[in-house]
């Protein structure tokens, strides 16, 4: 995804601006270039909890800010899902700025 605006998407700490959720065995390999992400319930997520896949997300050039939980997460029980950040601020979210 390149030069977007994302708002104001998600309920509670539930869903967000980003979600990345494959399922099964499927893998996601995500780009997200001079994206912009405002009060939404969390910034980016990599949900890795339904899937034996490998998840990999670059965040470059971008800005996420208000989120009601997380601006940038990953929540996985095993270490098959990464985030590479460059040149982004994640800033005045509820919970973690990045996590």
């Amino acid at each position: 995804m390149t030069d977007s605006t994302i708002d104001e998407n998600g309920a509670g700490i539930f869903g967000g601006g980003v979600l990345i959720a494959p399922n099964g065995s499927g893998s996601a390999l995500v780009a997200l270039n001079r994206v912009t992400l405002n009060r939404n319930s969390n910034g980016v997520v990599a949900e890795g909890g339904n899937t034996t896949g490998v998840i990999v997300v670059e965040v470059r050039d971008s800005s996420v800010a208000r989120s009601t939980s997380h601006g940038i997460f990953t929540n996985t029980d095993a270490s098959h899902a990464g985030i590479v950040i460059d040149r982004t601020t994640s800033t005045l979210n509820g919970g973690n700025g990045i996590r």
